[in-house]
């Protein structure tokens, strides 16, 4: 749906979903080695505001190169399915925190990665 331009640069929003992972490392060990089941929340700001996740992707079982788009370009994807496979999330210009984990059903999740992006560097262009 059209929404206006902000009429501030504070007023930005962003949709920001996570599309795609590449080359992980396994973190299997023990009697379930072999390939990671990986996942990936999306955090905002410092803090404590930025423990708490705004977003998860879906969990892809066994792949170290996973998608949760199959295609970006694809219209066809609704917004709905976006929110749920690939944790999109409409947020204000600031610091994104991207944690990637190895889903574990039994016991604790293992931290795979992490990695920052700054939405604030980001420059408006007219669309």
């Amino acid at each position: 749906s059209w929404m206006p331009p902000p009429s501030s640069a504070d007023e930005r929003l962003f949709d920001v979903c996570v599309v795609a992972c590449d080359g992980l490392r396994t973190r299997e060990s023990g009697m379930f080695t072999g390939v990671s089941d990986p996942f990936v929340t999306v955090h905002a700001g410092g803090g404590a505001a930025a423990a708490k996740p705004l977003a998860a992707t879906c969990v892809v079982d066994e792949n170290l190169s996973p998608r949760f788009v199959p295609d970006p370009s694809d219209r066809s994807v609704d917004d709905a399915t976006l929110r749920r496979d690939a944790a999109m999330v409409r947020v204000k210009p600031g610091q994104l925190r991207f944690v990637v984990w190895d889903y574990n059903p039994i016991g604790r999740n293992a931290r795979m990665g992490t990695a920052t992006f700054d939405l604030a560097a980001v420059e408006a262009t007219a669309t």
